[in-house]
């Protein structure tokens, strides 16, 4: 049965149906309006976006393929969560000519990050180009709209990769860390070498004053890992190898080495030491003078200018108390070094290590033999010990250094007063080693008598003791005790006979009994 919308002309119901009518237009025109907002927007009113873009290279424009780009929505941002999964939230990689695109995107406020190896990170549109292509506009996000397109246009990344030359020259100024000063070559000394790997190659060995001036040419690398070696055809190593911190080389490089020197331990073995010292418990001053690597000694050469000489502290000075057999230990003896031996009562004794004198030995300890009784033989009183020749205690090897001719001695005149009428010394004793005395003097007047002892060691107490003879069974005895043989100034000497027999004698001076 339909309905009937139209009524007769006589009217009826012609009011309700109007009503009616009227009712249906209105459902009628919403369907309508629906239809055409649901053809204009699509299902539910939205339609996907898409955003294309191309990276590129700042300065050169070159695509950029591999590139990652990251869009994510602004509000994911802004909410201090960083990227994050939101309305938008994507990943993709541009193409071998760097172009980019994300497909059904949702209409949203999104920015961009993009990034590619060896490429400083951006993040958009905190600047992006403008439409025409002109000034890059500052921006809080960027709004993608329902069913458009986006184009991004070209995005440049700023390369912070370093562009590598062919090669670069290396320049290395090596220096020793102990005196901190440059190893260099002197006139009349030979070079020291060293050699130097960079990321696996070696190059050298040259000198060091090669290194400084000239230099090597190498491959340039991002990161350079570089090791600087002392070098010695016969394995007498000079410096501990030093690694220096990673370095990146796309131009030419001046770096300091400061090398530290090998060190090893040195025994001092006392031999022979003379009862007046051992019994006056005295302590010998060792001190190691550091030279500079690739110097000679100047110690007793004519040498201008002299080498660069550091003193060490520390454990490098060293007080030993000298008694037979007793050892001492110095530990951390660079080489070449000069090493004095101070004792009171004797010159100075020093010993030259140069650089090729020690082999290196397993336990690291070398000994010598400072023996009392032999006599160096020094050709002159300024002439120091050169000594060449320190072995390894563990081969069985011994090295001597003579200290006998460093004897501090001087005359003593022993004179005995007011022996009476008449006297004779019969006897006469000093407790200090001596070369021998006068003859025993005869004074038949009572007035004084002296004995004359050569050669006596000064630095040390010693005790007198003398016999006065007045006649047959007449006789009496003087002894006293702490008589101190004071060591001469040898600063003055003017000649060879001054230092023979330095300067003025000594007088210890005894009263005799008197006249009866």
């Amino acid at each position: 049965m339909g309905i009937n919308i139209f009524q007769n002309k006589n009217g009826g119901n012609a009011g309700m149906n109007l009503k009616l009518w009227g009712r249906l237009f209105i459902v009628l025109s919403s369907i309508a309006v629906i239809l055409t907002i649901g053809c204009e927007t699509g299902y539910l009113g939205i339609k996907p976006a898409t955003v294309i873009g191309r990276v590129v290279d700042q300065e050169s424009r070159v695509p950029i393929a591999g590139a990652q780009v990251v869009m994510s929505s602004a509000e994911a941002s802004s909410s201090g969560g960083g990227l994050q999964q939101s309305i938008n939230h994507a990943t993709t990689l541009t193409d071998n000519q760097g172009y980019f695109i994300f497909e059904n995107i949702t209409p949203d406020n999104v920015f961009f990050q993009i990034s590619a190896p060896s490429y400083r990170t951006i993040v958009i549109p905190s600047q992006v180009e403008s439409p025409d292509g002109g000034e890059t506009l500052d921006l809080e996000h960027i709004s993608i709209l329902s069913g458009k397109s986006t184009d991004l246009k070209d995005i440049g990344l700023l390369n912070i990769a370093p562009i590598m030359p062919d090669e670069i020259n290396l320049k290395v100024d090596i220096k020793d860390a102990l005196s901190n000063t440059r190893i260099s070559t002197q006139p009349g000394d030979d070079p020291i070498y060293f050699e130097v790997t960079v990321n696996n190659e070696t190059y050298g060995p040259y000198s060091a004053d090669t290194w400084r001036e000239e230099g090597q040419k190498i491959t340039p690398a991002t990161e350079l890992k570089m090791t600087v070696s002392h070098y010695s055809s016969q394995g007498q190593l000079l410096y501990d190898p030093l690694e220096m911190p990673t370095m990146q080389g796309n131009k030419n490089l001046l770096v300091t080495a400061e090398m530290k020197p090998v060190t090893y331990a040195l025994a001092v073995n006392f031999q022979e030491v003379p009862d007046y010292v051992e019994d006056a418990g005295v302590e010998m001053k060792i001190t190691v003078e550091y030279l500079t690597p690739g110097m000679t000694s100047h110690l007793g050469f004519s040498y201008n200018p002299p080498p660069t000489i550091v003193k060490q502290g520390g454990n490098a000075s060293t007080l030993a108390i000298v008694t037979r057999n007793n050892t001492c230990v110095l530990p951390t003896i660079p080489r070449p070094c000069n090493i004095r031996f101070e004792l009171r009562g004797y010159r100075e004794q020093i010993l030259y290590i140069g650089e090729d004198t020690l082999p290196i030995g397993s336990d690291g300890t070398y000994r010598i033999d400072l023996a009392f009784d032999v006599d160096d033989k020094k050709s002159g009183y300024d002439q120091p010990t050169v000594y060449s020749e320190i072995s390894n205690p563990a081969m069985g090897l011994g090295n001597k250094i003579g200290f006998l001719d460093n004897k501090l001695t001087r005359d003593v005149h022993l004179i005995v007063s007011n022996m009476g009428t008449s006297g004779t010394i019969t006897d006469a004793y000093i407790s200090l080693p001596k070369t021998g005395s006068t003859d025993l003097p005869i004074d038949s007047e009572g007035g004084t008598a002296k004995v004359i002892y050569r050669k006596v060691p000064t630095g040390y107490e010693c005790a007198v003791s003398v016999v006065v003879s007045r006649g047959a069974g007449d006789s009496y005895g003087i002894s006293e005790d702490g008589y101190y043989i004071n060591v001469p100034n040898t600063d003055n000497f003017d000649t060879e006979f001054d230092r023979n027999h330095y300067l003025e004698p000594l007088a210890i001076g005894l009263s005799g009994k008197g006249s009866d």
